[in-house]
């Protein structure tokens, strides 16, 4: 993100604000003002003889900023002359929430506006918890909703909020942004670093190591037409008819859902006590190698569902410290369709030897794609409700 300076320079040194009343304190060489805000995230507040300005910064990233204007009970902007000695600022010791107020002005209105930005930026309701009359919605693509009161980054993994009693509006903008504006007697500007890896109970989400996909895979998956019922000659099928009718349309990947891994069969719909990902079961008696043959020969890439998260067989007993717990010192952590307990992914034996041997093996018989299935209950079911076990460890 670029940010403007311009009413903040004097020559060839930069004012800069205190943390608490937002007055200018410091005079300091650009270079050194740059050092000072990368040390730490937070919010600040920045006056001028302009009117005053809000920026926000994660790590080296500088993520937002905001004009401050005042509306009178006509709703027409006032000169910054009028109001800026009667702006207040409240920080409650934080420097990642600013409350912004004013003082004596109770017939004007604040409001704030501007940009955030960040790779894979969204508009959200960051804590929807607040109050019982929260309404709970999913969506697919960008969210309008006028609920949304901030944004989210999913590559940093930080929040932003805005909380004002005259509403707030997100808009995504072009690319890497999305507008901000709030409004009211009040104005609170909250900033949430490390949001899911702090405040999820995720201290393992690492988002900063991977790229979303410049497309969108296209292809073919199996579970709506066959759900487990999936073999070797249905796939066949299915590549060949697609290499006629869909290739030529952009059609890259045919991929095989639930129900082709040892020790699943036709009338099984959750994850066996024999379960074996390195393996497919009677419905591929050629072998999975064999399959991925098949469909790359006709021209596409070959895609396989996985999700080997859970467990309900002997490993259970024999390797004990594989699994989730219910607490440091609680039973293993009842799981859902996945098996009776959950892969602890802490564990690097565990990891080894239970999460990722099915993934080696398919990746060896030539699978080009692969989907993990059961995130959502991974992440809700198993470690929401672990309580101190990570902690503890």
């Amino acid at each position: 993100m670029v940010l403007a300076f311009g009413e903040m320079a004097m020559g060839n040194t930069v004012v800069t604000s205190d943390l608490v009343t937002g007055h200018p304190t410091t005079m300091m060489p650009p270079k050194y003002w740059w050092s000072f805000m990368n040390k730490q995230p937070g919010i600040r507040l920045h006056r001028s003889d302009r009117g005053a300005t809000i920026e926000a910064q994660v790590a080296d990233d500088r993520i937002m900023t905001l004009t401050l204007a005042v509306l009178n009970s006509e709703g027409k902007p006032l000169n910054h002359e009028d109001w800026i000695d009667c702006l207040t600022v409240d920080r409650s010791g934080d420097d990642l929430v600013i409350d912004l107020g004013l003082d004596g002005m109770d017939d004007a209105t604040l409001h704030v506006e501007g940009l955030a930005e960040g790779e894979d930026i969204f508009p959200c309701s960051p804590n929807p918890g607040r109050n019982a009359s929260t309404i709970l919605r999913a969506v697919s693509g960008c969210s309008d909703s006028k609920l949304n009161n901030g944004v989210y980054c999913r590559h940093g993994d930080w929040a932003m909020e805005l909380v004002a009693s005259g509403g707030t509006v997100v808009s995504k903008g072009g690319g890497r942004a999305c507008g901000l504006s709030a409004a009211g007697p009040t104005v609170r500007v909250k900033l949430t670093p490390h949001f899911f890896r702090d405040h999820r109970n995720s201290p393992y989400f690492r988002p900063q190591q991977y790229r979303s996909p410049s497309t969108v895979p296209a292809g073919r998956i199996s579970w709506y037409a066959y759900d487990v019922k999936i073999g070797e000659e249905d796939v066949r099928n299915v590549a060949e008819w697609a290499a006629e009718n869909l290739r030529d349309y952009g059609m890259e990947y045919i991929t095989i859902d639930d129900g082709w891994f040892g020790g699943s069969s036709r009338s099984l719909f959750n994850v066996p006590p024999e379960v074996d990902w390195t393996t497919g079961n009677g419905q591929f008696p050629s072998g999975m190698r064999a399959t991925v043959d098949t469909v790359h020969d006709q021209g596409f890439k070959a895609g396989i569902w996985i999700s080997p998260w859970g467990c309900s067989g002997e490993e259970l007993e024999t390797h004990p410290d594989w699994w989730v717990r219910e607490g440091a010192d609680g039973e293993i952590l009842k799981a859902t369709w996945h098996g009776f307990a959950f892969v602890d992914a802490t564990n690097p034996e565990a990891v080894d030897k239970w999460l990722l041997s099915g993934v080696r093996a398919q990746k060896a018989n030539g699978f080009d794609y692969f989907k993990f299935d059961g995130m959502m209950h991974v992440a809700y079911d198993a470690y929401e409700k672990t309580g101190d076990y990570y902690p503890s460890k």
